[in-house]
């Protein structure tokens, strides 16, 4: 959701940039355009990181932890 938000924030403060002529306003636009760009990588690199953490581990290793989880609860019946 917050990407989503991201790449509408920078579409909007594009478009504005489009037709300001406000040389204080540009600024402040650039300047936002700039920290959502930013931002928008930054949020893209850490997804990207947490989806290499998650794959990189073996499925041997997954499935001890779930055999673990499952043996750790007693049948009471």
């Amino acid at each position: 959701m917050e990407r989503f938000v991201g790449r509408q924030n920078i579409e909007h403060f594009r478009e504005m940039l489009k037709i300001t002529t406000d040389p204080g306003q540009r600024r402040v636009l650039e300047k936002l355009l700039l920290e959502a760009q930013d931002k928008l990588k930054k949020d893209g690199e850490d997804h990207k990181k947490d989806l290499s953490i998650s794959q990189t581990e073996p499925l041997s290793k997954a499935a001890s932890k779930t055999a673990a989880s499952f043996g750790d609860k007693k049948d009471h019946a």
